[in-house]
This record gives C-alpha cells, sequence and structure tokens, in this order.
C-alpha cells in the first residue's frame, strides 16, 4: 500500500501516524528518492474522485508534505505550480491550509499573493454558509496575504473586488 492510501486510511483517526508518514514522504522527497511531479501523479485519481471528502484527504496529504519540507526547499517555480494548484482546488479540504504553507515561503511572490486572494474572493463569496473553522481559515489566509503583501499590489486588488 502507498504512503497516500495509508495516509487516506489513517488521516481521521490518527493525526500523529498522517503526520509521520508526510514527513517520511517529505523526507524522501529531500533525498530526491522521489519527485514533487511523481506525488501530484499519485494524487490523480483521488482529486478528480466525486467525493468531495476524498478529494479533500488527498490535497491535505499534499499539503502535509509540503509542510514538513525545509522552507528553502521549494523552487519560485515548484510554489507557482502548486499555488496555481491548490487555487484551483480551493473548494477542496486541505487547499486553504495549502496556500497558508505556501504564502509563508519566502519565494511566495506578490503575484501569487493577488492570484490567491483574487481566488479566494472568486470562490468564497458567501462565506457564512460555511462552516466557522473554513470561515477562520479563509479570514486568517486573508489575513497574512494583506500583512505581507499589501504593498505589492493586495490592496488594489481588494479595492477592485469591493467596487
Amino acid at each position: 500500500m502507498s504512503a497516500l492510501q495509508t495516509f487516506l486510511l489513517v488521516v481521521d483517526h490518527d493525526k500523529e501516524e498522517a503526520k509521520r508518514i508526510a514527513d517520511s514522504v517529505a523526507q524522501d522527497l529531500e533525498s530526491k528518492k522521489i519527485t514533487l511531479i511523481e506525488i501530484v501523479q499519485q494524487l490523480g485519481e483521488y482529486i478528480n474522485d466525486e467525493d468531495p471528502i476524498l478529494r479533500g484527504k488527498a490535497v491535505s496529504f499534499l499539503t502535509s508534505v509540503i509542510k514538513s519540507l525545509p522552507p528553502k526547499y521549494l523552487s519560485r517555480q515548484q510554489i507557482q505550480v502548486l499555488t496555481t494548484f491548490f487555487c484551483d482546488r480551493i473548494e477542496d479540504g486541505g487547499a486553504i491550509a495549502g496556500l497558508d504553507t505556501l504564502q509563508r515561503l519566502d519565494r511566495f511572490t506578490k503575484d501569487l499573493a493577488i492570484n490567491t486572494a483574487h481566488a479566494l474572493f472568486s470562490n468564497f463569496q458567501d462565506l457564512q454558509s460555511r462552516s466557522q473553522s473554513q470561515r477562520f481559515q479563509v479570514y486568517q489566509l486573508l489575513n497574512e496575504l494583506m500583512l505581507k503583501h499589501r504593498k505589492g499590489g493586495l490592496k488594489r486588488l481588494v479595492q477592485l473586488v469591493k467596487v
């Protein structure tokens, strides 16, 4: 059974084991036993599943692996690709946490911040229909983006969205 499949089975009832699995995959990534592309390819059937819970768990796996990597590990291009991926999957569980992890990295650019904010505004127009924890995650991510990228054009995007 692959690390992904094991993660999907244990993530709901054994968070420590799920973290251990993600840490192990991150170590394999660092030691070049596996590539980021291979990890994303393994997600294929799960991130396209009709079941939103399964999709969310698959996205959470990727997020957990990224969280386990050293802050300087991902290249600017990898961060860009992952940001686009998470923005496209923003409705799935784990995507907001993935974006939050990426935006904390030094190589996360102002353009990525604008794209992330745009995805949030486009997909979460009615936050009141979301759970309190989802709303908190979205507000927390927006707050972090505003703190770090206000001068980089994010303020202008927010003003455009308000109009």
